[in-house]
């Protein structure tokens, strides 16, 4: 659930399912399960799951995209995406080295570059201030590592999250030197922009419009990195869900209801058909009674 890059991605031992049939809700022995899945051409495994091709290329997983599908899986989408139209106000992020600071009025003017000089921006890596735009309207400058020693720019999508907790409310695109990853500014972004309630989805929804937003092309909302962003909040909100709400009979639904319209065939294992084909899992989850 948690890498769609992997290209095999087994589920946990006998040992590491007793484990958790040992807690939180578990320790009724009706939650008890063992999970049997399978996705892809044939490939099954008695104990777990195992992907045969990744899931962001499964037909299935492509075709999430209605609303009322969305709102059967436990994937949340990703409010904090916003897709670039010509009728929304868009501020800016330039990201800098310090190498280029000597040319940063020629990108945001020399109002803005003084007053970034005065607030001592440095562009060392992590660094974010804001500065006034053109017509006053706010921009951002966000500071980032140089390049190595041999031109290479090292992947670091984590850089990119405290945009999503810094940033003034609003629609905000990302003006970065071309060596660095859209997918990391993507990924990043949603990473840092993470947030766990108990709320409905409604209420998070109106939360949501409170906070900055990346602004991003459609296929980007769709890409590898968003895909990667929905599937690492879902692992985030499995381990975030306190133990009373989350055992092992909500966390089978859970991974039913993501599975199965990839093509998985799940079967949930139970009361005397668990003590029959797995006693020692059984009995890990009758002993926190």
């Amino acid at each position: 659930l948690v890498g769609p890059r992997m290209a095999r991605t087994h589920a946990p031992s006998g040992a590491g399912l007793a484990g958790l049939g040992s807690g939180g809700a578990a320790g009724r022995r009706a939650e008890t399960f063992m999970p049997s899945c399978s996705v892809g051409a044939g490939i099954k495994s008695s104990v777990g799951v195992e992907f045969s091709r990744p899931l962001h290329l499964l037909p299935a997983w492509r075709s999430l995209g209605k609303e009322e599908e969305r709102r059967n899986m436990p994937i949340r989408e990703l409010e904090c995406l916003s897709v670039s139209t010509s009728r929304k106000t868009v501020w800016t992020v330039h990201v800098v080295r310090a190498s280029e600071l000597a040319t940063l009025a020629a990108r945001v003017g020399e109002k803005a570059a003084t007053f970034a000089q005065q607030c001592g921006f440095t562009a060392r890596p992590g660094q974010l201030v804001l500065v006034p735009g053109e017509m006053e309207a706010p921009t951002a400058l966000l500071g980032v590592a140089e390049k190595a020693a041999d031109g290479q720019t090292a992947r670091d999508p984590f850089g990119f999250g405290l945009l999503a907790r810094d940033l003034p409310a609003g629609n905000w695109k990302v003006e970065a030197p071309d060596d660095i990853a859209r997918d990391d500014i993507v990924l990043g972004f949603c990473l840092g922009a993470y947030r766990y309630s108990l709320k409905e989805d409604s209420d998070s929804a109106e939360v949501s419009k409170n906070r900055p937003r990346l602004v991003v092309t459609r296929a980007e909302r769709e890409g590898l990195a968003a895909d990667m962003a929905r599937s690492i909040w879902l692992a985030r909100d499995l381990i975030n869900t306190p133990a009373n709400l989350m055992g092992p009979a909500e966390l089978a639904r859970a991974a039913r209801a993501v599975l199965e319209p990839l093509g998985a065939q799940v079967e949930t294992i139970k009361g005397a058909a668990l003590e029959k084909a797995y006693p020692l899992v059984a009995h890990v989850g009758m002993g926190s009674e």
